[in-house]
């Protein structure tokens, strides 16, 4: 919507939105790194990422959403990564682990 993409423009001047081309990396950066085995958190930290890209934790737990990072992986650009498909199976193991867990805690 354009509106808010301007109210986020004037909100966070000198704070460009992040290209397609960030997004692909963030979310291979992310996804590509392994979960780390007695727990779902995973060696490459969201605050990291935020802190690489100069943007907030919170725009990066968005974009790693498994329902947006598919939504990117899915775009034309998406189609040129390398490890594509086991960036989608990263991207599908996760949203497994939150469903079950947001399953066990109701």
């Amino acid at each position: 919507h354009p509106d808010a993409r301007q109210r986020q423009s004037r909100a966070c001047p000198g704070k460009p939105r992040l290209s397609i081309q960030e997004k692909l990396d963030i979310i291979c950066l992310y996804y590509s790194s392994d979960a780390m085995p007695s727990s779902s958190r995973r060696a490459v930290h969201q605050w990291d990422i935020a802190l690489r890209y100069g943007k907030s934790r919170a725009a990066i737990s968005k974009l790693l959403k498994p329902e947006h990072a598919r939504k990117v992986i899915a775009s034309a650009e998406g189609g040129r990564i390398k490890n594509r498909s086991m960036i989608l199976q990263s991207i599908r193991e996760e949203a497994e682990r939150k469903s079950r867990s947001e399953e066990g805690g109701v």
